[in-house]
């Protein structure tokens, strides 16, 4: 499929600001990286293939939304669609479709 990379990029903007310090500047945290106060556990990989399979956009934004386990949540998040266009242009996208 053809990438908006443009779209991507704003996406990027937000994930470097809010997701990065946890996730890794490509989704892929550091081994052995300090974690957050309250993080109990390392974030998962979002780059990878399988994650990127099992993980609808629904469940996305539900994530992002109200948070899980130590992630916090991100409410009321206007970039929504471009962090999502971000997160997939790393695996293999199980994207639906985008609305008319």
């Amino acid at each position: 499929p053809m990438i908006d990379w443009a779209k991507v990029e704003r996406g990027n903007e937000v994930f470097l600001d809010r997701c990065e310090p946890c996730h890794g500047p490509f989704g892929r945290p550091a081994p052995g990286a300090a974690l957050p106060p309250g993080v109990q556990k390392p974030p998962r990989d979002l780059s990878s293939a399988e994650f990127q399979r099992s993980v609808s956009d629904a469940e996305l934004l539900r994530v992002v939304r109200h948070g899980r386990a130590g992630m916090p949540a991100i409410p009321g998040l206007p970039a929504y669609a471009a962090l999502r266009r971000r997160m997939r242009s790393w695996g293999e996208p199980n994207a639906e479709p985008e609305p008319a």
